[in-house]
């Protein structure tokens, strides 16, 4: 076995086994870099989106709750769209908000308003924990 390593070709396997080696956890570090770099693209993109959904939101029920829009068919629309995006206590306000819209044919715009502002408020709850969490 000795003689085998120390031959030319057993030096030449031997190379190639440990080129192979190397180059298999260079490639490993690199994918788990390459992920991890890819899920904070992710996690902003869906953060970018959210924020946008929200803002629409926030938009039409504002109209709404101003008397600017006489019924609140886009904030339902808007609310169903945000809702879809999150979960957790995000999630919740935001279910209160639906339901508040939903459950008159014409609902009353001051809770309307009180649960757009708890939404606001959670969502105010939520970033800010994560920017001090940096």
């Amino acid at each position: 076995m000795k003689e085998f390593f120390t031959s030319d070709s057993g030096r030449v396997l031997s190379g190639i086994v440990v080129s192979c080696v190397v180059s298999l956890v260079v490639s490993w570090i690199t994918a788990r870099a390459e992920i991890k770099k890819l899920e904070r693209a992710w996690a902003h993109e869906d953060y970018l989106d959210f924020s946008k959904a929200f803002e629409a939101l926030v938009t039409s029920v504002r109209h709404y709750v101003s008397g600017r829009a006489e019924t609140p068919d886009s904030s339902i629309y808007n609310a169903n769209i945000a809702r879809i995006k999150v979960s957790g206590s995000m999630a919740v306000a935001l279910d209160e908000l639906y339901h508040v819209l939903t459950a008159e044919k014409t609902p009353d715009r001051a809770l309307v308003d009180s649960a757009l502002n708890d939404a606001i408020n959670e969502n105010r709850n939520i970033h800010g924990k994560k920017k001090r969490g940096k």
